[in-house]
């Protein structure tokens, strides 16, 4: 009787296992191919399956909300959090969500602090200058940039960004700098909408 009882745990512990795998893989392959309610649907399944592993609050908190539920992706990242206290790509999420959700006090101190731990994530430079000029701090916002660039060169909505703030600052000639060299990068890239977006940038200055 002890053997079955230990076998029957067995098979219910290995079948919830593989059920949250599925969901989570689930969940992954039908984001990437852009299948936004599907993945919804998979990585809810996880999350109600009791699977904490951190692939599972990572994603959620993407999936979440491009699906629209930015405030709940971030709790749903704040309860991964608990879970695993100072993870870089929880807290990355995480303040690239409260952004979203036009918290940037918020978000900007989650960037902050993974600046602090020692990361070096371009992404997290960038997500700090956008809360920089979501609070109208536009000179942090050229500096975060500028680091988001220094660590990846090739980053060619970062420029385009950089030479925004550059803009409203009325440093034109800097602007002009940051949008050709975003215009030269989408061309080598072959990125249509981005060469589109520098020239018409370019074409803004042209009274200044």
């Amino acid at each position: 009787m002890k053997v079955l009882s230990a076998v029957l745990l067995f098979i219910f512990i290995f079948t919830g296992l593989s059920f949250a795998e599925d969901s989570l893989q689930s969940a992954r392959d039908n984001y990437y191919k852009g299948k936004i309610s599907e993945a919804y649907k998979q990585i809810t399944k996880a999350l109600e399956s009791g699977d904490e592993r951190l692939d599972v609050f990572y994603y959620a908190g993407i999936i979440y909300s491009d699906f629209g539920e930015t405030g709940k992706s971030i709790e749903i990242l704040f309860t991964g959090l608990q879970k695993f206290p100072k993870n870089e790509k929880l807290l990355t999420i995480a303040g690239r969500n409260f952004i979203r959700a036009g918290r940037y006090l918020e978000g900007l101190s989650v960037l902050k602090e993974l600046i602090t731990l020692g990361n070096k994530d371009s992404r997290v430079r960038e997500y700090a200058g956008d809360a920089s000029v979501g609070l109208g701090r536009y000179k942090d916002a050229e500096s975060y940039y500028k680091k988001a660039l220094e660590l990846n060169p090739g980053e060619v909505w970062v420029y385009i960004k950089l030479g925004r703030v550059q803009k409203r600052m009325k440093k034109f000639k800097d602007s002009r700098n940051s949008f050709s060299t975003a215009l030269k990068k989408a061309r080598e890239q072959n990125i249509n909408l981005l060469t589109l977006l520098a020239e018409h940038e370019l074409k803004g200055l042209d009274n200044n």
